[in-house]
């Protein structure tokens, strides 16, 4: 349309596209605190003039206006998925270091109540019976530093036990969160498609999707393809959770939903592992067909699995090692002795077979039954075996340690301890270094999707001036109609 009235159109056209600007240039400002809000830009486009030529008639006019082609998320997919995975990475380290910062903590080395010092006055208390083999307070110094030992051992056992329970409960926590996110996720696939069908908004719909989709780069290191409909597929480690409409349902292999071990056993809970059933309609009953996920899925889930199956199971063997090593050996000697009765030394520790460190505890009571003594005469000031137990202590001997290479308790612990450590300091610095690429390309995002309260102001003072040019030209329009239509007759 060209002419008067065609200029009225023009300005028109730009009245409403410069109020569609103003109002999602207000909606940016409105959510600029919003959580996983992405900001939205409106797209102008020219309105032209006729592209079709038409017989005995000619175009004079020099354009229509402009029209709002859509409202648009100022987002990218490559760097969203860059995103997600950063933080999977991030959320599967800190898991960890978490974790193995608590049994740091507890384990409480180097203290004066931990096992190491525990063990320096236990090989102390034997010597002291060297010193005074008639003594009744040196025998009964040596139970009680030997229960002192014991309940060192059973504590940090107990600790380990303890974390693992916790880890178990959290996966069984991830789980859950994981499958009503794979639920919602496929959904707002569904609803997106319809909408967009229908030429509706769907921004807001998109950005929760993308808030579940970064939820699940969390919980399990998910990976997101988006198909040719525009519908995202999940997938973790390689095996489908969502794919359009669908989605599968996770299990924790090995765990119950009370968080305790399948097998019932606490002190050796087996392995732990993770499956999906084949994706279904949502709302439908899930697939009886399981995909096992392989091992070394990331996020959280695979955080705690390698605190499972890895890190703290390495540990608590670890554990078991020193605690049956010490009490074998000590036991091995102590029987070779005799007391002061003249009678043959037992068994100095008992513990149950499978669970050493969890169980040990020290059988003798009587201070009499200290087998001291390298010979049954009944003398008195025979402290030999006493001795030799101090000498096994300290891996002088080998007794009961086959295959006969003399073990020294206290640097088979001090080794054990060192290799937590190392654990430790090691996941600090990977989570640290990892902390700062998770903070760069959210800084990078950022820049790109996130609300920026000056650009916004600028965009706003934009729009205003062109609105009131556009009102300002169907000013000068309606005073050019008015003399054109009242003030040519006069």
């Amino acid at each position: 349309m060209t002419g008067t009235f065609g200029s009225l159109n023009i300005a028109k056209t730009g009245l409403q596209y410069q109020q569609i600007v103003i109002d999602t240039t207000n909606n940016n400002i409105s959510n600029v605190n919003t959580d996983g809000y992405v900001r939205r830009r409106a797209e102008g486009a020219e309105v032209g003039g006729a592209t079709t030529g038409a017989m005995w008639s000619t175009y004079t006019g020099h354009g229509e206006g402009v029209t709002t082609t859509s409202v648009s998320r100022l987002t990218d997919f490559l760097m969203d998925a860059r995103v997600r995975n950063e933080h999977a990475n991030l959320s599967y380290l800190q898991v960890q270091q978490t974790s193995m910062e608590r049994v740091e903590t507890a384990i409480n080395e180097p203290s004066d109540t931990g096992i190491a010092s525990a063990l320096s006055a236990f090989g102390s208390a034997w010597q002291d019976v060297v010193s005074s083999p008639d003594g009744s307070a040196a025998r009964q110094s040596v139970i009680a530093s030997g229960q002192t030992l014991a309940a060192a051992i059973n504590a940090q056992a107990r600790a380990v036990d303890d974390e693992r329970a916790q880890q178990r409960a959290a996966a069984v926590d991830d789980v859950s969160q994981i499958n009503n996110d794979a639920q919602q996720l496929a959904q707002l696939n569904h609803n997106i498609f319809i909408a967009q069908a229908n030429g509706t908004d769907v921004s807001d719909l998109q950005d929760q999707r993308d808030q579940l989709a970064l939820d699940l780069a969390n919980k399990a290191g998910a990976v997101v393809a988006q198909d040719s409909t525009g519908r995202y597929n999940i997938s973790i480690n390689g095996v489908a959770l969502v794919t359009g409409d669908n989605a599968g349902t996770m299990t924790v292999n090995g765990i119950n939903a009370d968080g305790t071990p399948s097998n019932g056993d606490t002190a050796n809970p087996g392995t732990v592992s993770f499956s999906i059933s084949d994706p279904v309609p949502v709302g439908a009953t899930p697939s009886t067909n399981q995909t096992a996920v392989p091992n070394g899925m990331g996020g959280e889930l695979g955080g705690i699995a390698t605190l499972l199956n890895v890190t703290l199971a390495n540990y608590r063997a670890g554990l078991n090692d020193v605690a049956q090593q010490l009490a074998d050996m000590v036991n091995t000697q102590h029987e070779a002795g005799y007391d002061q009765s003249g009678a043959a030394g037992g068994k100095f520790f008992d513990y149950t077979a499978g669970d050493p460190a969890g169980t040990i505890s020290v059988l003798v009571t009587d201070p009499s039954k200290v087998a001291a003594s390298s010979d049954g005469s009944g003398q008195s000031n025979n402290a030999d075996n006493a001795d030799t137990i101090t000498q096994v202590l300290n891996g002088a001997v080998g007794a009961g340690n086959p295959p006969g290479t003399p073990v020294n308790i206290n640097d088979a612990y001090q080794r054990l301890v060192t290799g937590l450590g190392s654990t430790v300091a090691g996941l600090n610095t990977q989570t640290t270094n990892q902390q700062l690429l998770a903070n760069q390309v959210d800084d990078e995002r950022e820049q790109q999707a996130g609300v920026s309260l000056d650009e916004e102001t600028i965009n706003l003072m934009q729009a205003q001036r062109a609105y009131e040019a556009s009102s300002r030209v169907l000013t000068v329009m309606n005073s050019l109609l008015d003399t054109l239509i009242n003030r040519m007759g006069a």
